[in-house]
């Protein structure tokens, strides 16, 4: 279990070829992991429809200078991107063309003479080694390829507090069928063993993750705070990575139910090679106001004290900013339990139908729905510090 980490401050293709060829140097080079006739899937996050500046995706100037790397060991008719974007996006060739023109990556495929996955198809596959989940629905594209290269995004994430190469992956399950998952595994710490169960079967053989400019805050989508990093890190092991930036971010086990599943190896197992150092641990990273739930409802005095009425004040639940609402409907159709209507020019929640999967915060197109907290959780989150939130230092482009 290896992790290179490579320092990079911007997004400058010959910077980025150095970080990229430095980091996969440390785990023994892309020449020891990509074959002469492999067929390679990129699997970006392109969560939605976001401009780069935004960090809500993988930047395209990192995905361009990946593909002239890999493509100097293959010929780059074999090299593929693809992706399904968030449950709200339709997974159809138009609704895919709509995400690569606006993040910037159906430029990098036409520049470069690569394949841009424009198929909508998908197969069920049988996970048998899955402790949460046996089966799934996969695109088509990660099925056909000999190799997947995961490149993850560094952010934050309500529902998981963070994204990275776990969680990408869950990109190889197509549209509408994520609904499902979310609806299926109401609790986080099951729905993060099922993320596992799919990135441990799809078995990515090199991840690589753009911590350039990341995410913090309200992430995976609109609502979360572009922040500089800097940062390119580099693995074969999609758990280990994630390890890694987890300490990165200040997050550990009891913030973070990935860190505590079986199988996840503890940050002092894993081998860190490359430009890393204890300052690197962000010590003011802003967490979703999301983390501190699971901690709230396992406290002792939570339990053995506040009545079950009390405990459900503790949720967090979502709001939408009717000013800044476009009533496009995103929300309502991604919402795996059917608790969002849009009655005249409002949009309305059914809090007692409500999961907390967060899926209309994470794929508003317009970052108009925000996760608050009630009165009881805001004194024991903000007041009593059970939130993990720090305050934020004010970052140039340039830092």
């Amino acid at each position: 279990m290896k992790v290179g980490v490579i320092k990079c401050d911007r997004y400058q293709k010959d910077l980025l070829k150095d970080a990229l060829t430095r980091s996969v140097g440390l785990l023994g080079g892309f020449e020891n992991i990509i074959e002469p006739d492999d067929k390679v899937l990129l699997k970006p996050n392109l969560l939605l429809a976001a401009k780069p500046d935004r960090a809500v995706t993988t930047h395209p100037l990192f995905l361009e200078a990946c593909i002239e790397i890999i493509s100097q060991h293959i010929p780059v008719g074999n090299i593929t991107i693809a992706d399904s974007p968030g449950a709200g996006i339709a997974y159809t060739a138009e609704k895919l063309n709509k995400v690569y023109r606006q993040t910037g990556i159906m430029d990098v495929a036409q520049k470069t003479g690569c394949v841009l996955n424009q198929d909508p198809g998908y197969q069920t596959v049988a996970l048998k080694e899955g402790k949460a989940i046996k089966k799934i629905d996969v695109i088509n594209p990660a099925l056909e390829a000999d190799k997947i290269i995961n490149l993850c995004k560094w952010k934050t994430h309500t529902l998981t507090t963070m994204t990275g190469a776990v969680k990408n992956m869950f990109g190889v399950v197509p549209g509408f069928s994520k609904v499902g998952h979310h609806l299926r595994f109401t609790s986080v710490e099951a729905f993060t063993q099922m993320l596992v169960d799919i990135a441990c079967h799809m078995k990515p053989a090199l991840s690589i993750m753009d911590g350039i400019l990341g995410m913090e805050g309200e992430g995976p989508g609109m609502k979360g705070t572009p922040r500089h990093i800097g940062l390119v890190l580099a693995s074969t092991d999609c758990l280990a990575m994630d390890a890694v930036v987890a300490k990165l971010m200040g997050l550990d086990t009891e913030s973070l139910p990935l860190l505590r599943l079986e199988g996840v190896p503890a940050f002092d197992d894993i081998q860190l090679r490359g430009e890393i150092s204890p300052e690197y641990v962000i010590k003011d990273f802003i967490l979703p106001t999301t983390a501190g739930r699971k901690q709230v409802m396992e406290n002792r005095f939570a339990n053995k004290y506040l009545m079950p009425l009390a405990k459900t004040l503790l949720n967090p639940y979502p709001v939408t900013d009717q000013a800044t609402c476009t009533l496009c409907g995103t929300c309502q159709k991604v919402c795996p339990h059917q608790a969002i209507k849009i009655r005249g020019k409002q949009v309305k929640f059914d809090y007692r139908r409500c999961l907390r999967c967060f899926c209309c915060s994470e794929l508003c197109p317009e970052g108009a729905v925000s996760i608050k907290y009630k009165w009881l959780a805001n004194l024991l989150l903000n007041k009593a510090g059970w939130g993990g939130k720090r305050k934020a230092l004010k970052h140039s482009e340039n830092d």
